[in-house]
């Protein structure tokens, strides 16, 4: 979702990809990445993808939910 609403990757070139791995690997630490510019984003799309990193996968939006958000916008 983060990539098709900002057409970029979700971190930085600068990013370490192998710290990045490590930590996804041992559990150590969540990265999540941060959104660009919330003035380009309507602050409800915000809220989505916020939703969608959320750590219980119970709390986050379904398929439904994200498919009604993103129509109407």
């Amino acid at each position: 979702m983060y990539e098709i609403i900002f057409r970029a990757l979700p971190f930085p070139d600068t990013q370490d990809v192998n710290e990045l791995i490590e930590a996804v690997k041992d559990g150590s630490r969540v990265i999540k990445p941060s959104i660009q510019d919330h003035k380009l984003l309507h602050m409800d799309l915000a809220a989505l993808v916020q939703d969608c990193w959320n750590t219980t996968p119970e709390m986050r939006p379904s398929l439904r939910r994200i498919k009604l958000n993103v129509e109407t916008y």
